[in-house]
C-alpha cells in the first residue's frame, strides 16, 4: 500500500490503482480504474488494515509471518473463510477474476480493453473464447443490500 510511483503496485493515482506486473505481462494495463465501489471498498478495507496490521505495507498482511505478505495460498482459504462467514457459496480467486470480466462487458467495455487490464496480450480474443457472449443484463460491482464490512464489521 506504500507504493511510490507507477512502477510500484499498491500506488494510487488520478483514480487509478497500480498493479503488479509480470514479465509475461509487459504489454498490458499496468493499472485498473477505482470507480465508486472500488473506492467505497478500499476506505473499508484501508480501516480494516489499520486496525489489525498497523505497521504494515501489504495489502494483505500475513496473520502468521510478521512483515510478511499473505501466500496466495492463503488468499484462497482466506476467501474461503469469509464466503463461509458470509453464508454465500464458495468463491475462487479465479471466479472473481471472471465476475470481473463480466461486470466490464455488460458495462460496455471492449473485449480488447479488458483484455488488456486482466494482462492478456489476445485483443480480446481470449476474453470472447472464454466468457462468450455478453449478456443482456447490466452487472454491479456491489450487492443489493449490505457489503461485507457492514456484516461482519
Amino acid at each position: 500500500m506504500d507504493g511510490k510511483g507507477p512502477s510500484d503496485p499498491g500506488w494510487i493515482h488520478d483514480d487509478h490503482l497500480f498493479l503488479y506486473r509480470s514479465e509475461t505481462h509487459k504489454g498490458t494495463a499496468s493499472f485498473i480504474d477505482i470507480h465508486p465501489a472500488l473506492k467505497e471498498t478500499i476506505l473499508a478495507h484501508r480501516a480494516w488494515k489499520m486496525e489489525q496490521y498497523p505497521e504494515s505495507p501489504w495489502w494483505f498482511p500475513s496473520p502468521t509471518k510478521e512483515g510478511e505478505c499473505v501466500h496466495d495460498s492463503g488468499l484462497k482459504q482466506a476467501l474461503r473463510r469469509a464466503c463461509k462467514s458470509l453464508k454465500l457459496p464458495h468463491r475462487t480467486v479465479h471466479g472473481l477474476r471472471s465476475y470481473f470480466g463480466n461486470v466490464l462487458r455488460s458495462q460496455g467495455k471492449a473485449d480488447w480493453q479488458i483484455a488488456l487490464q486482466i494482462g492478456h496480450k489476445s485483443g480480446g480474443k481470449l476474453i470472447v473464447e472464454t466468457y462468450g457472449e455478453v449478456l443482456p443484463v447490466k452487472l454491479e460491482w456491489m450487492p443489493k443490500g449490505k457489503s461485507a464490512w457492514q456484516i461482519c464489521p
